[in-house]
Formats: structure tokens, sequence, C-alpha cells
């Protein structure tokens, strides 16, 4: 039984980020059947560190073929999806005359306002070609409550090939069960639900998490 277990296990997923221990390297590495939360104060890109995972996760398991879905409940799928394309062009100014930000241009090309220019156009193709049309990242907008997403990640999980979930962020997924609880009580609930799916999927879930914006020091968290 038990190498039947491990043999369904899935293996941890490299980040190509890596942690100094001593005289070490170590790989940073997002374990699978378990929960992995990213967490900060507002406006300190949890996002893009999350999108940031995610490119380099599919870089690194592209020869095994695993899609990667990252759900927002806070924005837009195209919002989401143009900001993957911005982090992996890694063109460091869009605009060559320089007034208009990376954002304001990708939005003006799409507009029609504007032509892009021959580099822009080469990373749009390589983008959609390399991530989005070969479904290696799959980008949508949820608002499933807490119940319907776990059911919509085990038929995810049984269905297609999928090697990670990522949610941001967590404190936007409702519960279904609001009676008489704390938004605390709720969130602990919403946790459990989902590590139950993590471990039942073997699937790795990463959630996106915003400390309370009152936390202005270490202390405070």
């Amino acid at each position: 039984r038990i190498r039947e277990e491990i043999a369904k296990e899935r293996d941890n997923l490299p980040t190509g980020f890596f942690l100094r221990d001593r005289d070490r390297e170590l790989e940073l590495k997002i374990p699978s059947g378990a929960l992995t939360i990213i967490a900060g104060r507002t406006s300190h890109r949890k996002t893009g560190t999350m999108l940031n995972l995610c490119k380099e996760v599919s870089d690194r398991i592209k020869d095994k073929g695993g899609k990667i879905l990252f759900l927002s409940y806070e924005e837009s799928s195209t919002n989401i999806q143009l900001k993957l394309f911005n982090l992996i062009a890694n063109i460091e100014r869009l605009d060559p005359t320089g007034e208009l930000d990376n954002k304001e241009y990708i939005k003006a090309y799409y507009k029609g306002l504007i032509e892009g220019s021959k580099e822009f156009i080469e990373a749009e193709e390589e983008f959609y070609r390399e991530y989005i049309d070969t479904g290696r990242i799959v980008v949508s907008y949820s608002n499933y409550k807490d119940k319907k997403l776990a059911r919509a990640i085990d038929y995810l999980a049984s269905r297609d090939s999928y090697s990670a979930v990522f949610i941001d962020y967590i404190q936007l997924v409702r519960s279904e069960d609001q009676s008489g609880k704390t938004r605390q009580e709720q969130l602990f609930n919403i946790c459990e639900e989902l590590r139950e799916v993590s471990i039942r999927t073997k699937l790795p879930l990463v959630f996106g998490a915003q400390f309370n914006r009152e936390v202005q020091q270490r202390i405070d968290i």
C-alpha cells in the first residue's frame, strides 16, 4: 500500500529560486499535496511573485507537460494575462519614446492606438505560442465559494494533467457556510477544506494572502 501511495505522489515543483544554507544553496520547491502561502501587505507584489513562480515552474516542468492553473479572485483574466505577458517578455521599456509605461503601452496596442514594435510583436507571438495556446499556463477569473472551488479542483485533477493551482488571493474566497462564524473562523475552515483537496489530489495549492492593512511592523504580524 505504501509503495502504491508513494508511486502516485507528484514531485515537488522546482522554482529556480535558491536559499543559502551556510555553505550550500538549496532550491526552493513548492511541496505537492500541501498548501503554500505567499503573504505580504497590500501592494507588495504578491501577485507579481505568484506569476513569477508560475512562469519559473512552467519552464522547469515543460518537458513533463504539466499545466498550471492561475485563478484570480481580484482581477479579470485579461488583466492577469497581460501582467504575465509583461513579465515573460522581460523587456525593460516597451515604449521606445519613454512616454508610456509597459502597462499603458500594452493596453494602447490592444486598443489599436499604436503599432507594436518588432521586439514587442515577437515577444507577444512567443508568449501565446509557448504558454497560452499550449495551455501550459491557464489564467481564469473565479468567484467560486470554498466548496465549489474544492469540487472544481477535484474535477480538474481527475480530468487533466495539472501540476499546480495558484489562487490569488485567499481572503477573497467566500465560505458557503457563514452561519454565526467570524471571518477568521471562515478562513480557517476554507483553508482546511482546500488542504484536504490538496492531500486528496496530491496537487500543490499556492495561495496569495494579504496581511491586515494595520500591520506596519514585523512585531505586529
